[in-house]
């Protein structure tokens, strides 16, 4: 029997969300801050540890970034699993998805281990100073990839059962003990770049072991057995890869944005790499929106109530596109004064200014985006997803071409303009016409 509405209307279903949002955005938020402490950190050992360390750390990260399918597939599984009244079979969903990221780990591990100096040298002689450092961070640092993809799993789990309080308190408690043992490592034992990516690897495995006792107590609670179903890994797989081709679109998508930048200048370039900075931080703001609606999404979907559904996406989409609207004016109050925290020069300053502004604008936009692809997420519409994701990647990237192109007729400042709104004005705009598409068409009916 189909639930009905969430009582109290919109402000009920608003409580729901930013019930899962608010420590969502907290566990997104911590592990940048972390970053730039470590990073800091790194700097005073010296510009060439800094530089190998980064190279290193962009390596792995790209890498585990590519599997974030493993928390956003656990969600949306075990949120349906769990609205249909099954908790037995959600936990075992949780505990499929948590196998099949110990096989990838293992793999990733083994194919970065082999292919690892060949991968440091597109980046930096292998031979030079920061080659040196790179590789010692590198070999270090790839033992915590399987740790992290299980942290993706456990985390992915605990959302769809709707709790986003256990990822919130174990990222920050494993991003202060990373911080605590980089110091001890790097500066009382004179570790230095391995320390750091001893501290950073020992606090992943912390991290996972957290999780895991978690999972461990609810197991005990429904008195679960951990038996691992091959049936529910291979299912798993299926709908992973599907997110997987969904964000490998999108890394796509911004790396050919990353490159057109380059055939025009360093001026650009650097420019565009502040642009990149201040959208992923606001992107955390409309991601734990989109977390929230992948979890909620995914449950009312599992009970059953399509009002309840139908309700969920229409104020996910009010207030993304409010917070959006705040998040752009922010931004745009403060275009002028942004780029000098970035320590950016009087060149630099002109050209970010417009690109800013034109980012700015393109927030409400975005903020539907994030909320309509988490709904759909939360749906299981995964190969929609992922074949969509191509066809928005088929149509942004000609018309980057075309302007990359005429790249040496543009200034820097009209250049980078036209690099921001191509990107949020096609390929943005593209990802919000495909999706609302889907999510108001007949297959999920959610407005009607």
């Amino acid at each position: 029997m189909p639930e009905a509405a969430a009582p109290g209307g919109n402000s009920g279903v608003t409580a729901q969300i930013l019930r899962l949002a608010v420590p969502a955005f907290g566990a997104l938020i911590a592990q940048p801050l972390l970053v730039l402490v470590d990073t800091a950190m790194l700097g005073h050992l010296g510009v060439a540890e800094l530089a190998g360390a980064t190279i290193a750390a962009t390596l792995i990260t790209t890498t585990v970034g590519l599997m974030v399918f493993l928390a956003y597939s656990a969600t949306s599984k075990i949120a349906r699993l769990y609205g249909a009244g099954k908790p037995r079979e959600a936990l075992q969903a949780g505990l499929d998805a948590t196998a099949l990221a110990a096989l990838i780990g293992c793999g990733a591990v083994l194919l970065l281990g082999t292919s690892g100096n060949w991968l440091l040298s597109l980046f930096t002689a292998l031979n030079s100073e920061t080659g040196i450092f790179a590789a010692e961070y590198f070999f270090t640092a790839l033992w915590g990839v399987p740790a992290m993809l299980l942290c993706y799993a456990f985390a992915g789990t605990e959302r769809g059962l709707q709790n986003t309080v256990t990822p919130l308190i174990v990222t920050v408690f494993g991003a202060t003990v990373n911080a605590a043992l980089n110091w001890i490592f790097m500066f009382h034992l004179g570790l230095g770049v391995f320390g750091s990516a001893l501290g950073t690897t020992l606090a992943e495995w912390l991290m996972a072991l957290l999780f895991c006792a978690k999972l461990y107590s609810r197991s005990r609670i429904l008195n679960f057995s951990w038996q691992i179903s091959l049936a529910g890994i291979a299912s798993s797989v299926s709908s992973g890869s599907w997110l997987f081709l969904r964000t490998l679109s999108l890394r796509i998508a911004i790396l050919l944005t990353m490159w057109a930048a380059t055939v025009h200048s360093p001026t650009v370039t650097a420019s565009l790499a502040v642009i990149n900075a201040v959208f992923m931080l606001l992107s955390y703001a409309l991601d734990a929106l989109a977390i929230a609606a992948q979890a909620l999404i995914g449950k009312a979907f599992g009970a059953g109530d399509t009002a309840q559904v139908r309700q969920l996406t229409r104020q996910l989409l009010r207030l993304a596109a409010t917070l959006g609207a705040a998040l752009g004016l922010l931004l745009a109050l403060s275009s002028g004064v942004l780029p000098q925290l970035f320590g950016a020069g009087t060149n630099l300053n002109a050209t970010l200014t417009p690109a800013l502004l034109v980012l700015a604008l393109a927030q409400p936009l975005c903020g539907a985006v994030f909320a309509l692809d988490g709904v759909l997420i939360g749906a299981g519409d995964h190969r929609y997803l992922a074949l969509t994701g191509v066809l928005n990647l088929l149509c942004f990237a000609p018309p980057l071409l075309i302007l990359a192109s005429a790249a040496t007729k543009l200034s820097p400042q009209l250049y980078l303009g036209f690099l921001v709104a191509a990107f949020m004005l096609l390929y943005m705009a593209s990802r919000f016409t495909t999706l609302f598409w889907r999510s108001s068409g007949a297959t999920l009916s959610f407005f009607r």
